[in-house]
């Protein structure tokens, strides 16, 4: 790993490189450092519950009949299961499309 700050003219490293390294010295392998600590993630089934509520409140004093704090409200949920490495199941209840484009999967 190595980090360049060119306004300062300085160079850091992870390890220390010999100053006439060139631009090979960058991939010496016997130079290089030894990662530890590092595991994999676990492999058992991912599962995520997202569950959500839109409510909004409406006022239309102009409106005949006149319209005064009229609540309305809707919830669902969003579950991900991980059934195997290679296959995930996704189940909806009362799904909100209106913020289909912003989600993240």
């Amino acid at each position: 790993m190595l980090r360049n700050v060119q306004w300062k003219n300085e160079r850091s490293s992870l390890v220390r490189l010999p100053a006439a390294r060139g631009r090979q010295g960058m991939m010496m392998a016997p130079l290089a450092a030894t990662v530890v600590g590092l595991e994999a993630p676990d492999d058992g089934p991912s599962f995520e519950i997202k569950p959500y509520a839109i409510s909004n409140l409406t006022s239309d004093r102009v409106a005949v009949p006149m319209l005064s704090n009229d609540w309305n409200g809707d919830a669902g949920l969003d579950v991900k299961y991980g059934v195997t490495q290679n296959l995930v199941a996704d189940l909806t209840v009362n799904p909100d499309f209106a913020q289909v484009e912003a989600d993240e999967q």
